[in-house]
């Protein structure tokens, strides 16, 4: 199968917010690239966490303040707003929080197709398996300090407002330079690369992105009765989540193997509290499947291709063969 769905995915909620992965164990095709579904709250929290895989994503909803520290402790804080990404390098530790009265809703691509949402690894867990006398050596305080501190990793939880982000930025900042280049990108701001009577497409990687070394990205929106042209990519597996409207794929492999699928549109409610969400999913084949054929249907089509596993470096683009 070329494709799998979110919505068949397990989610796992905690007060704070909630989440959903889909892995190559679920998608067997997506060696190179998984993928996560996840909302928090308003204020909601995913505590500071690293991973051994880098981490690409994109808002679909609300905006989100994300906290990173570099490997020379150079700290940046900033909110990403609907449309917008951020790209986190492994090992890089990092903080997610939800902002406004609905939260943030947003979808992460890992370049490891068995990466998992549910283990990483997490501050608490750190702090947990560490004696209370070491904790206290290391940060020059009382051990009665850590008295309190969670034997349970918390994952997601329920917060307080942080406050302005100038404040936030000013905290964290504390005499430390900033990071040599940000970690997030305005991609809701930048314009079409390319546009006709038929669509649109915006593409970001480590050309205008330069944090984003092993991920490209492009947006591409299909009119209503418009087609993305007959292509393949020689070098770079596809991972494709259709953020908008309905559309058809076909891909071909040698020989007489083809298979199309639809990708329709729906809505479901998440909960009673947050706003309703438009149904999401999303196609991916690899490399050794020469064709695809998109199709926008009558309603139309905003179609993002997340996560190439291949960064454009010293100005070369993406390369695809079109038809």
């Amino acid at each position: 199968m070329f494709w799998a769905s979110f919505n068949n995915a397990h989610k796992r909620y905690q007060n704070g917010g909630w989440a959903r992965e889909v892995t190559q164990a679920d998608f067997a095709i997506s060696k190179d690239i998984s993928g996560v579904n996840m909302r928090l709250a308003a204020n909601g929290i995913r505590e500071m966490h690293w991973h051994q895989q880098s981490e690409w994503a994109i808002v679909t909803d609300g905006v989100c303040r994300v906290t990173i520290l570099d490997e020379q402790g150079r700290p940046q804080v900033a909110d990403v707003k609907t449309g917008d990404l951020w790209f986190f390098p492994p090992g890089l530790p990092h903080s997610l929080q939800g902002l406004g009265p609905t939260g943030s809703e947003f979808v992460l691509a890992f370049d490891n197709g068995m990466a998992s949402e549910f283990n990483t690894l997490l501050l608490t867990d750190f702090m947990a398996h560490t004696p209370p006398e070491v904790l206290a050596k290391n940060f020059g305080v009382p051990a009665e300090a850590f008295k309190n501190i969670p034997l349970d990793n918390l994952w997601i939880f329920q917060g307080q407002n942080p406050g302005p982000l100038a404040d936030a930025q000013k905290s964290a900042q504390a005499g430390l330079a900033l990071p040599p280049h940000p970690y997030v990108w305005a991609f809701s701001e930048q314009a079409p690369d390319r546009q006709n009577k038929s669509g649109s497409i915006k593409i970001v990687d480590s050309r205008n992105f330069n944090v984003s070394t092993t991920t490209a990205a492009a947006l591409v929106t299909v009119k209503p009765g418009g087609v993305r042209e007959l292509h393949w990519h020689p070098n770079a597996d596809e991972w494709q989540y259709y953020l908008k409207g309905e559309a058809r794929m076909t891909v071909f492999d040698t020989g007489p193997a083809a298979a199309t699928a639809g990708f329709p549109r729906g809505r479901y409610r998440l909960c009673e509290e947050e706003p309703r969400a438009l149904r999401r999913e999303y196609g991916q084949y690899r490399l050794g499947v020469p064709g695809a054929l998109q199709v926008g249907p009558l309603c139309g089509s905003l179609t993002v291709r997340l996560a190439d596993s291949y960064s454009a470096a010293a100005g070369d683009a993406a390369p695809e063969h079109q038809c």
